[in-house]
């Protein structure tokens, strides 16, 4: 009897194994967003949370709480995350990543086979281009460079999670 995996299309770089990247460990808990809000310089008006992302004692009004969403929302938007995904193309426990256009991603949970088109994987000289400029500015310090192609390729990849 075999393990079957979920299945995954993405047109990217894949990083070997064990690569950190700049978002992943505990200052932002392996949440791209996190990290971009700090890239681009996002100061909350006020904390609601403490240091161990409990609320604060008083805990805020729920009117506080709804603008500092609502100014985290509002940030977001001027300032959304690059168009790339992170795609993990071995299994939860062993994360191995490729960085990809966002839209050349398509997965598949196993069991439920979905019918697409060949032709629909499509990645335009902009999309190529600005993958490759996000991957020059932020995630070239991981690791070791000798052991990273740097040229985006199709990946057909499985991930057990």
């Amino acid at each position: 009897m075999s393990v079957s995996t979920d299945g995954q299309i993405c047109y990217g770089v894949a990083f070997p194994e064990e690569w950190e990247f700049p978002w992943m460990g505990d200052e932002y808990s392996n949440d791209i967003h996190d990290w971009w809000r700090t890239v681009c310089g996002f100061k909350p008006p006020f904390e609601i949370f403490n240091d161990k992302e409990e609320w604060i004692e008083p805990r805020p009004s729920d009117e506080k709480v709804e603008e500092y969403w609502d100014v985290m929302r509002k940030f977001d938007k001027e300032h959304p995350v690059p168009e790339v995904e992170l795609v993990n193309y071995c299994s939860c426990n062993s994360p191995m990543y490729i960085i990809a256009v966002k839209s050349s991603y398509r997965y598949n949970s196993r069991g439920y086979p979905e019918a697409f088109s060949p032709s629909d994987l499509t990645v335009t000289d902009k999309d190529r281009d600005s993958l490759l400029d996000f991957i020059g500015k932020y995630c070239m310090d991981g690791g070791e460079k000798d052991e990273l192609e740097i040229e985006p390729k199709w990946y057909l990849s499985s991930y057990w999670g």
